[in-house]
C-alpha cells in the first residue's frame, strides 16, 4: 500500500470516528483515539476534523503525563487550572502546592 493511499484511508477512518462520536447518545463518553505510523495522514485528518467538526485534538506521546493530557484538553475549552491544586514536581511523583 502506498503512502498516499494509506493517508486517504486514515483521513476517512478518522472522519468516521468523529462522526460516530458526534452521533453518540447523550450521556455516553465521547473521546476517541486515533493512532498510526508516521506519514499516514493523521495530522491531515486531525486538521480537517478540527476545521469541519470543531473537535479538540491532543497529541500524546510515550512519556506524556496524565496532567499534560488534562492541560491539553483544558486549554482549547478555556478552562484554567486552579492554583490550589498540587502540581507534580520535576520527578513527576512528588506534589507541590
Amino acid at each position: 500500500m502506498t503512502s498516499s493511499i494509506a493517508q486517504l484511508r486514515n483521513v476517512s477512518a478518522l472522519t468516521t470516528l468523529v462522526e460516530q462520536l458526534i452521533g453518540a447518545p447523550i450521556g455516553q463518553e465521547r473521546m476517541g483515539c486515533f493512532y498510526g505510523p508516521s506519514g499516514w495522514g493523521k495530522t491531515t485528518g486531525v486538521s480537517a476534523s478540527e476545521l469541519l467538526y470543531g473537535v479538540i485534538a491532543i497529541e500524546v506521546i510515550e512519556n506524556t503525563s496524565k496532567l499534560d493530557v488534562l492541560r491539553q484538553i483544558q486549554e482549547p475549552l478555556g478552562i484554567t487550572s486552579r492554583s490550589d491544586i498540587p502540581q507534580p514536581g520535576a520527578c513527576g511523583r512528588c506534589l507541590h502546592a
